[in-house]
Protein backbone atom coordinates (compact mmCIF):
# COMPACT_ATOMS: atom_id res chain seq x y z
CA UNK A 1 0.00 0.00 0.00
CA UNK A 2 2.71 2.44 1.10
CA UNK A 3 4.25 1.60 -2.30
CA UNK A 4 1.51 2.50 -4.46
CA UNK A 5 0.76 5.69 -2.55
CA UNK A 6 4.72 6.83 -2.70
CA UNK A 7 4.17 6.01 -6.53
CA UNK A 8 1.20 8.26 -6.51
CA UNK A 9 3.13 10.63 -4.98
CA UNK A 10 5.92 10.24 -7.49
CA UNK A 11 3.76 10.82 -10.35
CA UNK A 12 1.52 12.89 -9.33
CA UNK A 13 3.71 15.40 -7.59
CA UNK A 14 6.16 15.27 -10.91
CA UNK A 15 3.24 16.20 -13.36
CA UNK A 16 2.40 19.13 -11.33
CA UNK A 17 5.26 20.29 -11.21
CA UNK A 18 6.12 20.24 -14.53
CA UNK A 19 2.92 22.22 -15.04
CA UNK A 20 3.56 24.82 -12.30
CA UNK A 21 7.09 25.75 -13.66
CA UNK A 22 5.51 25.59 -17.56
CA UNK A 23 2.70 28.07 -16.30
CA UNK A 24 5.68 30.26 -14.00
CA UNK A 25 7.59 30.36 -17.11
CA UNK A 26 4.37 31.41 -19.49
CA UNK A 27 3.37 33.75 -16.58
CA UNK A 28 7.54 35.37 -16.16
CA UNK A 29 7.02 35.61 -20.09
CA UNK A 30 3.86 37.37 -19.98
CA UNK A 31 4.62 39.73 -17.03
CA UNK A 32 7.79 40.74 -18.83
CA UNK A 33 5.91 41.48 -22.42
CA UNK A 34 3.20 43.15 -20.25
CA UNK A 35 4.89 45.62 -18.08
CA UNK A 36 6.65 47.84 -20.56
CA UNK A 37 2.32 48.81 -21.46
CA UNK A 38 1.87 49.30 -17.57
CA UNK A 39 2.32 52.93 -17.31
CA UNK A 40 0.51 53.17 -21.08
CA UNK A 41 -2.05 50.89 -19.28
CA UNK A 42 -2.34 53.62 -16.21
CA UNK A 43 -2.77 56.57 -18.34
CA UNK A 44 -5.87 55.04 -20.68
CA UNK A 45 -7.41 53.40 -17.41
CA UNK A 46 -7.09 56.68 -15.52
CA UNK A 47 -8.45 58.57 -18.50
CA UNK A 48 -11.24 56.29 -19.63
CA UNK A 49 -12.45 56.43 -16.05
CA UNK A 50 -12.17 60.19 -15.62
CA UNK A 51 -15.31 62.32 -14.72
CA UNK A 52 -14.63 64.36 -17.87
CA UNK A 53 -14.45 61.18 -20.25
CA UNK A 54 -17.67 59.95 -18.35
CA UNK A 55 -19.74 63.05 -18.91
CA UNK A 56 -18.73 63.28 -22.79
CA UNK A 57 -19.91 59.58 -22.89
CA UNK A 58 -22.67 60.40 -21.48
CA UNK A 59 -23.29 62.96 -23.45
CA UNK A 60 -22.14 61.18 -26.79
CA UNK A 61 -24.60 58.84 -25.73
CA UNK A 62 -27.21 61.10 -25.66
CA UNK A 63 -26.57 62.17 -28.67
CA UNK A 64 -26.62 59.04 -30.38
CA UNK A 65 -29.91 58.27 -29.33
CA UNK A 66 -31.22 60.94 -31.89
CA UNK A 67 -29.07 60.62 -34.84
CA UNK A 68 -31.02 58.59 -36.81
CA UNK A 69 -33.53 60.97 -36.87
CA UNK A 70 -31.58 63.89 -37.09
CA UNK A 71 -29.65 62.51 -40.28
CA UNK A 72 -32.70 62.05 -41.87
CA UNK A 73 -33.72 65.76 -41.53
CA UNK A 74 -30.79 66.86 -42.48
CA UNK A 75 -30.49 65.05 -45.77
CA UNK A 76 -34.38 66.02 -46.39
CA UNK A 77 -33.18 69.61 -45.97
CA UNK A 78 -30.96 69.17 -48.35
CA UNK A 79 -27.89 69.77 -46.03
CA UNK A 80 -24.26 68.88 -47.57
CA UNK A 81 -23.79 64.46 -47.25
CA UNK A 82 -20.51 65.35 -45.81
CA UNK A 83 -22.28 66.59 -42.59
CA UNK A 84 -24.58 63.72 -42.21
CA UNK A 85 -21.54 61.29 -42.88
CA UNK A 86 -19.84 62.62 -39.65
CA UNK A 87 -23.16 62.61 -37.78
CA UNK A 88 -23.92 59.20 -38.34
CA UNK A 89 -20.44 58.43 -36.85
CA UNK A 90 -21.08 59.69 -33.31
CA UNK A 91 -22.57 56.05 -32.49
CA UNK A 92 -19.29 54.67 -33.58
CA UNK A 93 -17.34 56.89 -31.12
CA UNK A 94 -19.87 55.98 -28.19
CA UNK A 95 -18.92 52.23 -28.94
CA UNK A 96 -15.53 53.04 -29.28
CA UNK A 97 -15.41 55.38 -26.18
CA UNK A 98 -16.70 52.20 -24.43
CA UNK A 99 -14.87 49.60 -25.54
CA UNK A 100 -11.65 51.38 -24.60
CA UNK A 101 -12.66 51.80 -20.95
CA UNK A 102 -13.58 48.13 -20.60
CA UNK A 103 -10.24 47.01 -22.40
CA UNK A 104 -7.94 49.24 -20.27
CA UNK A 105 -10.33 47.85 -16.75
CA UNK A 106 -9.23 44.63 -18.03
CA UNK A 107 -5.85 44.96 -19.05
CA UNK A 108 -5.33 46.72 -15.36
CA UNK A 109 -6.50 43.80 -13.94
CA UNK A 110 -4.13 41.54 -16.22
CA UNK A 111 -1.17 43.35 -14.77
CA UNK A 112 -2.31 43.27 -10.75
CA UNK A 113 -3.09 39.47 -10.90
CA UNK A 114 0.24 38.02 -12.79
CA UNK A 115 1.93 38.12 -9.52
CA UNK A 116 -0.44 36.85 -7.58
CA UNK A 117 -0.62 34.24 -9.83
CA UNK A 118 3.38 33.60 -10.45
CA UNK A 119 3.11 33.14 -6.53
CA UNK A 120 0.41 30.33 -6.44
CA UNK A 121 2.38 29.07 -9.40
CA UNK A 122 5.78 28.81 -7.37
CA UNK A 123 3.86 27.30 -4.26
CA UNK A 124 2.38 24.80 -6.61
CA UNK A 125 6.07 23.82 -7.63
CA UNK A 126 7.21 23.57 -4.07
CA UNK A 127 4.12 21.20 -3.17
CA UNK A 128 5.32 19.19 -5.30
CA UNK A 129 8.77 18.83 -4.68
CA UNK A 130 7.24 17.95 -1.64
CA UNK A 131 5.21 15.56 -2.88
CA UNK A 132 7.80 14.02 -4.55
CA UNK A 133 10.19 13.61 -1.81
CA UNK A 134 7.24 12.15 0.44
CA UNK A 135 6.41 9.65 -2.25
CA UNK A 136 10.23 8.80 -2.67
CA UNK A 137 10.03 7.49 0.83
CA UNK A 138 7.42 6.21 1.04
CA UNK A 139 8.53 3.59 -1.83
CA UNK A 140 11.80 3.48 -0.19
CA UNK A 141 11.16 2.69 3.15
CA UNK A 142 8.88 -0.52 1.49
CA UNK A 143 11.08 -1.63 -0.91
Amino acid sequence: MGSTLGGFLVGFGLCLFIVSLAALYGLYMAYTGSIQWADDINRIYNLSHSEPYQRALSVMKNISSIIGPLASFLKAAGINQNVTLYISEIPKGVSYMEEIRVASEKAKNWISMIPLAMIVSALLAIIAIVMIISGYRLVKRQG
